[in-house]
């Protein structure tokens, strides 16, 4: 699902075609290259201490960001990340 929902996010906010290549580069090439090092830090940490880790940064994440969350969902926010001192024409 995410494999069509994504690209057509980007094309939706404005990213042309070079960009949302990435985006979708991105998504396969990341994983792969960070499952190594997490396997080396659960291994060193055990598994347990690495999850509440990430349950806790998850929510450290939705905490800090909690009102552009909002803003996202509600629909009141167009774009991620939008420059706000820039003038709209």
């Amino acid at each position: 699902m995410l494999s069509v929902a994504v690209p057509l996010y980007a094309v939706a906010v404005g990213l042309n075609a070079s960009q949302i290549g990435l985006i979708v580069a991105a998504r396969s090439v990341l994983p792969a290259a960070l499952s190594i090092h997490g396997g080396i830090l659960i291994d060193q940490i055990g598994t347990r201490r690495m999850l509440m880790g990430v349950a806790a940064m998850s929510v450290l994440l939705v905490i800090r960001h909690h009102e552009n969350i909002r803003k996202l969902m509600r629909g009141e926010e167009s774009r991620i990340g939008a420059n706000k001192s820039a003038p709209t024409p």
